[in-house]
């Protein structure tokens, strides 16, 4: 099946047999868009509206509900909002598929994240070298202009989507091994094995426009807005032991920052 497809593309012209719905419109009912939104966000848990596929047109909509255009409208940005749909111009509204939801409340490695959010993840590439650290790659990691440094490149994918490409930048002065199949595993399990546990991390999110090499490691177009995530860990002794980029197809992560107990 080509999900890919708008709904009449997919299942034909069915508005005669499209089902419709009979919203509660008495006094203190949940607004009509809230209806809506429920009953959409029912389709798509349930896989009736699957990642990737369109939803109904907004016309298709308004005859399933009985309710205007405006409302519809309503409806489909909360859907938007929850990150569950994905309006795409001039196709229509795209159902997404699953995403990493990170949320900023303690220290966690990215092997950690993936088994917080259930995600079976594949580390598709992991390339492990020494190279010589350039001024910012000096200034982050405190040391010497020239100083060789290990460099970890991974790039991961979840059901043969390729969804984030990472950098690692870590000091020789730690003992790591250079075998590439070793960091397909967690980066933080190896470095806990040789005495090293992270204690802070400080972090810095913002927006970024995929390169070409970038567009071709994450499958999407070269330009297209990405989330950048750059990461300095610091040891149980307070020293720097990581600094790390991350970019992330969009439509496949979430940040979340909690406060407070």
């Amino acid at each position: 099946m080509d999900r890919s497809k708008s709904f009449v593309q997919r299942f034909g012209n069915k508005r005669s047999k499209m089902k419709t719905y009979t919203l509660d419109q008495h006094a203190g009912a949940k607004p009509l868009y809230g209806q809506v939104r429920d009953i959409l966000y029912q389709k798509i848990v349930d896989k009736e509206y699957a990642p990737g596929d369109f939803i109904p047109t907004e016309k298709e909509l308004e005859e399933m509900f009985g309710v205007s255009r405006m409302t519809i409208r309503l409806a489909v940005d909360a859907l938007v909002r929850d990150g569950l749909v994905v309006k795409e111009r001039p196709k229509g509204t795209r159902v997404l598929g699953p995403r990493i939801v990170e949320k900023l409340n303690k220290v966690t490695s990215f092997h950690e994240e993936m088994e917080r959010n259930n995600v079976d993840y594949r580390v598709r590439i992991a390339q492990m070298d020494v190279i010589q650290a350039d001024e910012r790659l000096s200034k982050h990691l405190h040391i010497s202009l020239n100083e060789t440094i290990y460099r970890l490149h991974r790039v991961c994918e979840i059901s043969r989507t390729p969804f984030l490409s990472m950098t690692s930048y870590l000091p020789r002065s730690i003992d790591l091994p250079l075998e590439n199949e070793i960091y397909k595993g967690s980066l933080y399990a190896i470095l806990e094995q040789k005495g090293i546990h992270i204690q802070k991390v400080d972090e810095q999110i913002s927006i970024a426009y995929a390169d070409e090499r970038l567009a071709n490691e994450l499958g999407i177009d070269q330009e297209a807005p990405v989330l950048k995530r750059i990461r300095l860990s610091y040891d149980q002794k307070g020293e720097i032991v990581e600094y790390v980029v991350v970019y992330y197809r969009p439509d496949k992560y979430v940040y979340s920052v909690s406060y407070g107990e």
